[in-house]
């Protein structure tokens, strides 16, 4: 487990090229808790995105995975490392603003193209993004590369698409279950297929400050509320297991409200 001197020394390594890599965050017993809670797939629900391919569909993404995940899962989103890594790069009134799963499967080719997750203008405080490992991710196997320094403003993706492998300033990572990888939603980064690993999951969440959130005129107040509540729900659930029919009804309420569609920068050649 890392420790919070640890989280400090990395904090100009984020801020200069834009993502980090914290090895062991968390234990094999946490990660297998997480596995152990995941949502049952036979109904998919509208927060559930499936690729196609081969007249077979493939899970690849549950959005606000927490509404459908078990109580046990939202453990880990209270667990006093996500508090002590968030409040030292977003400061002490921070808001998880996003929560979903990612899932890549060995039989379904989908190459995720250069990108950044949004283009943000007001550079009030830091937004990170935490992608927290269930499977190891190997660089060589399809693992996500990031674009050094390339988080400081809108960048002009086409120029990455087009390079044909030879970029400058490239980073890429091998991970294993159970680490962390902490990017800047504006860093410009990509993953090839996967060929070898059979299934590749990632929780991700996304996290800001409280000021940003408040600065955001198109956000509604509610959505502060929700998510205010729903982190000290996290909070208590990593302490005590909570009646079943209490959690249910908060876990629903804190999802009711949504934000407004941020997109993403892609390659507008695609």
């Amino acid at each position: 487990m890392m420790n919070e001197s640890l989280i400090q020394s990395k904090i100009s390594e984020f801020d200069r090229n834009g993502v980090i890599l914290l090895k062991e965050a968390f234990t094999q017993s946490d990660i297998e808790l997480l596995i152990s809670g995941l949502p049952p797939t036979e109904e998919l629900g509208k927060d559930f995105y499936c690729l196609k391919q081969n007249s077979d569909n493939y899970l690849c993404r549950i959005m606000h995975f927490h509404r459908y995940a078990s109580q046990e899962t939202l453990r880990l989103m209270g667990h006093p490392q996500i508090n002590s890594i968030v409040s030292q790069l977003c400061g002490e009134s921070f808001i998880l603003t996003a929560d979903m799963m990612i899932f890549k499967h060995q039989n379904c080719n989908a190459r995720i193209p250069w990108h950044q997750d949004f283009v943000d203008n007001l550079n009030i405080d830091r937004i990170i993004t935490i992608g927290i490992y269930l499977d190891d991710s190997y660089s060589n196997d399809g693992g996500v590369r990031f674009i050094r320094g390339s988080h400081k403003e809108r960048q002009n993706i086409c120029k990455f698409e087009h390079k044909n492998g030879h970029l400058n300033d490239l980073i890429t990572l091998n991970v294993e279950a159970g680490d962390i990888v902490i990017h800047d939603p504006m860093i410009v980064h990509s993953s090839e297929i996967m060929l070898d690993q059979k299934l590749r999951r990632t929780l991700y969440y996304e996290f800001r400050s409280e000021r940003d959130v408040k600065f955001r005129a198109s956000w509604p107040e509610s959505f502060l509320e929700n998510r205010k509540k729903l982190y000290k729900l996290a909070q208590k659930a990593y302490i005590e297991k909570l009646p079943r029919q209490d959690f249910n009804k908060t876990i629903l309420q804190c999802y009711e409200s949504k934000l407004p569609i941020i997109p993403p920068n892609y390659c507008s050649c695609l």
